[in-house]
Formats: structure tokens, sequence, C-alpha cells
């Protein structure tokens, strides 16, 4: 290694040691920006520097993770942020197209959760599942009702919606998972990417945002697969499976709707930061305005992969 290149090979590695420290001290929800800090770190030591770096980076990190929290909690926090980084440096060599290296991320996010919650289950004697978990919040909300209702009616229908929820929410834990972990995947490849260009890496084979799109495949499972749900009687298990599907669906093509206003907007000359922000905004309050935003977005990128309005199959074919 060059000394041009020693020095922000140190200062990487020094980072990568205070995200593990803090990740250690704080230990709460806001520490997951910190473990995608730690595989964005490794993913850049792994492709700007000699793999035997990033493995010795890798020991450290389980190292301070050892320290923390003993050797399994280290292996199950440790070893996913290494598997990550390996991903993401492999994906940039190989210049992988974004869906691909999405998936590959994304799947590696759900076998960490698979993992954990199989674990937490195992020690916690079969106690601490996810219908355990949602129970138990249900049971909270339902407290918490029932101590501002007294009428007979009112507590019984709070009983039955809670009911409902509590089950709803545990069929469909299978197709939040996997959304939760594409959402961690794509802001963990985002990260990589701003990081990796500011060091004159080409990452120009990573689409960005406003060229999101379908095709007509998956499009019409989609709506082959709405008509199934809403016109034919299924058995419990076939149902919560295509129910399952459906979200995850829904979520992509959601997605895709974002990515052809996003686009618009951009030809219109607004900036970047201004026309993120307005769509983010418009979708976290979707609940406020009935759904509509996020319904806007389902069906302008359930129409755009039908008829391509942004031509982006043709500019893939040239």
């Amino acid at each position: 290694m060059n000394t041009k290149r020693l020095k922000p090979y140190f200062l990487n590695t020094l980072l990568t040691i205070t995200c593990c420290a803090a990740y250690g001290l704080i230990q709460d929800i806001i520490t997951i920006p910190l473990l995608l800090l730690i595989s964005v770190l490794l993913g850049v030591v792994f492709y700007r520097e000699h793999f035997g770096l990033g493995i010795a980076n890798s020991i450290v990190v389980l190292t301070i993770f050892t320290l923390f929290f003993g050797v399994v909690s280290a292996l199950v926090n440790g070893v996913p942020l290494i598997l990550l980084a390996l991903a993401l440096a492999l994906g940039v060599r190989l210049k992988m197209p974004l869906k691909v290296l999405l998936l590959l991320c994304a799947g590696l996010f759900m076998v960490d959760l698979m993992v954990s919650m199989e674990l937490l289950e195992y020690f916690s004697n079969g106690e601490l599942n996810i219908s355990a978990v949602m129970l138990e919040s249900g049971t909270m909300v339902r407290e918490m009702m029932m101590e501002q209702y007294s009428d007979p009616e009112m507590l019984a229908m709070v009983e039955e919606a809670v009911r409902m929820s509590v089950d709803m929410a545990i069929m469909l834990a299978p197709g939040m998972f996997i959304i939760i972990s594409t959402i961690l995947a794509y802001v963990l490849i985002v990260v990589y990417k701003r990081v990796m260009n500011r060091q004159q890496v080409d990452t120009s084979f990573l689409i960005p945002f406003e060229q999101f799109g379908g095709d007509r495949v998956i499009a019409v499972l989609y709506v082959i697969l709405f008509i199934v749900l809403t016109a034919a009687p299924m058995g419990e298990v076939f149902s919560s499976a295509a129910l399952n599907v459906f979200i995850v669906l829904s979520f992509i093509f959601a997605v895709f709707g974002a990515a052809v206003f996003d686009y618009k907007f951009k030809q219109k000359g607004m900036k970047k930061i201004l026309r993120r922000l307005l769509i983010f905004g418009a979708l976290t309050l979707s609940g406020t305005f009935m759904l509509i935003p996020l319904f806007a977005c389902i069906v302008f990128g359930l129409l755009d992969s039908f008829f391509d309005y942004r031509h982006l199959h043709t500019k893939e074919e040239q």
C-alpha cells in the first residue's frame, strides 16, 4: 500500500472502530445507521485495499462486538455486516446491475433477520417469537384503548379491532420483513455509492432512483393476483401466501410510481432534495389523505410498467 492510500485506510479503520464502540454503548433502534455505516466502511476497504486488510478490519469488528456482547451475539451481529460489505465490494467490482445487487443485499438482510429470530426463540425457550411479540403488542394496545372507553359496545369493538389487527400483522409479517430488508438494502447501496463516487470510482451502472421501473410480466402477475384475491375464495395457507406476495408487489409498484413522479419533477427542473422530500412526505402522510398518494404511486407504477412512458426499455435495448 502506498503512502497516499495509507492515511485514508487508517482513517477508515479508526471510524470503523468508533462506530462499533458507539453501537455497543448505545444499543437502540437509532443504531441501525451505525451498522449500515460499518458495512459501508468495510466495503470500501474490500474494494480499495487488499482483501487481507478487509479481513483484518472484519476481525477488528468481530473483536469489539465480542467484548460488548459475547461470542454468539458478535457473530450474529458482525458476520452479516461483513457479508454485506463483501457484496457491495463485489457488486461494484463486477458492475452488477442495481436490481441484482439490491436482491443480494436484501437477501442477506432477510437471512440475518430470520437467524436472529430463530436464536431469540431458542434462547428464550420458545417464549419470544413473532407471534408472541405481536400478541404482546396487541395486549398493550388493548389495555390503552380500554382505559379510554367504558361503553361495553365500544369495548367489544376495540377488542375485535385489536384481535383482527394482530392476526393480520402475524399473517403479513413475512411480506413486511421483505419490504424492510429491501429498504435497508437500498439505503446501504445508496450510501456506498456516494462514498465510492467521492473516491472517483465508476458507479454509473447503479441507476438513479428516477430510472426505476418494472416490466409487463410483473405487472400482469400483479393484476392477476389482485383479481384472484378479490374474486375467488381461497384456503387459509394460500390466501396468506398470496397476500404477502401482493403486499410486496404493491410496495414495488409504489416505488416505481414514486420514481415516475421523481422523473417528471426532474424534467420540470425541481432540485433532487426537494422532489425527494415531496414524494417521501406525500407517502408518509398517505393515511391523512385516505391513502390517495400511495394508490396514485401504485397506479402510475403499474401503468408505466405496461406502457413505458419514460422509454426505459428502449434505452436498455439501445
